[in-house]
């Protein structure tokens, strides 16, 4: 039996998160994704769903891409972290790749 890519995605809009769902479709691969939009619902999916990518949105409602990416660290993760964002300036984009991170616009 094939193994499923296991993608966390961190996304509070829906229509956002329909848009990566059908682009992912797209791919032709078997994946199982998890959408989460707190960051209490991020921790428990790090430890319960064990995440084989991740996928996120810069601003959610009670945290951010910033925070995301400090729990990530913490748990020195060797998995990818991609933001996938509008709203970020270029500033913050150069950081993020800077950090060794990928960001999607």
């Amino acid at each position: 039996m094939e193994n499923k890519l296991k993608i966390l995605h961190l996304e509070d809009s829906s229509s956002d998160a329909q848009l990566v769902y059908r682009i992912l479709k797209k791919g032709n691969f078997e994946f199982e994704l998890l959408l989460i939009e707190t960051e209490e619902g991020y921790i428990a999916a790090l430890d319960e769903f064990v995440p084989d990518l991740i996928l996120s949105d810069h601003s959610l409602p009670s945290f951010n891409s910033h925070r995301a990416l400090t729990i990530f660290r913490e748990r020195k993760l060797k998995i990818p972290f991609i933001l996938i964002t509008s709203n970020v300036s270029e500033e913050f984009a150069v950081d993020v790749i800077k950090k060794g991170r990928t960001i999607i616009f």
